[in-house]
């Protein structure tokens, strides 16, 4: 049963999740889209009720998640970002490698969130799939709704970097603005890490 779990990517006895390792059968491993959103909501659904440890486990307070990721679909990436605020646990994150877009987004939702000395966080506007349309009433709501997408992104992050370091018109105008990397001293002094 262990390694059956383990297949999935849950380690149960370690109150651990593994997400965008290659277990997947598809060449957009690690980017964020339905199969990654899936391993997400299934494994905080099955670690997050795992209160009482079994024989065996250890007992944990928390949930950890190993996370590495070259970004993906943005409304993926704020679905994931919203269930993991909603767990009843306390999540630590722990980046190996790159932690892109979307990725980086996903990060800043958990509790503490641990990147190792060679992880690159890149932050970006993201692009949000709209159909590009002739109508211009559709296309005047597609704008509308990926500015709000936009505001979204700032907002998440700023909720948690060094506010003294990085400002929202630093934000807006220089990082998002462009595809800005960060090596793990610069994410931590900027507070996008811990």
């Amino acid at each position: 049963r262990a390694a059956q779990v383990m297949e999935k990517g849950i380690d149960l006895a370690k109150r651990r999740m593994i997400v965008g390792i290659p277990y997947m059968d598809n060449e957009t491993e690690g980017d964020v889209g339905f199969p990654i959103a899936m391993n997400f909501f299934t494994g905080l659904h099955t670690l997050e009720h795992l209160y009482v440890p079994q024989p065996g486990m250890e007992a944990r307070e928390h949930i950890d998640i190993e996370f590495v990721s070259y970004g993906g679909d943005l409304n993926m990436s704020l679905g994931i970002y919203d269930r993991l605020r909603t767990v009843s646990v306390p999540v630590h994150m722990y980046v190996y490698g790159p932690c892109q877009s979307g990725g980086s987004l996903i990060l800043q939702a958990a509790t503490q969130r641990y990147i190792s000395r060679n992880t690159t966080l890149m932050l970006h506007y993201g692009f949000t799939g709209d159909e590009v349309t002739s109508d211009p009433r559709r296309l005047q709501e597609a704008v509308r709704h990926h500015n709000d997408l936009m505001d979204t992104l700032v907002r998440i992050y700023l909720s948690r970097c060094n506010r003294t370091r990085l400002t929202e018109k630093r934000l807006r105008d220089d990082i998002m603005r462009i595809e800005s990397y960060f090596d793990a001293e610069t994410c931590v002094r900027l507070g996008l890490a811990d």
